[in-house]
């Protein structure tokens, strides 16, 4: 599974909830497996929370449980480490 960050750029999501105004923050972003493409969204509290563009893996901590069932609360996601070239 890949997760592709294609652009930095945040979009600002205003909600009001119980009277009170909330802000957050969204990204696209664009999930490969086995030739499947989903594009999706990720949630920020924060515009500086923005993802650069880069390839990236789920990070372990989105992952919940509940009576057995496997969830993804939040999507984190992790940099992908580039491959370093060989020296000879």
């Amino acid at each position: 599974m890949q997760i592709e960050i294609r652009d930095r750029n945040v979009e600002k999501v205003v909600r009001v909830w119980e009277g009170k105004e909330r802000v957050s923050y969204t990204q696209w972003a664009l999930l490969s497996q086995g030739g499947f493409v989903l594009s999706f969204i990720v949630q920020h509290n924060a515009e500086a929370e923005a993802y650069a563009p880069g390839f990236y893996e789920l990070d372990p901590t989105s992952f919940s449980s509940q009576n057995g069932r496997l969830s993804v609360e939040r999507v984190r996601l992790k940099p992908v480490a580039k491959a370093q070239p060989v020296k000879a």
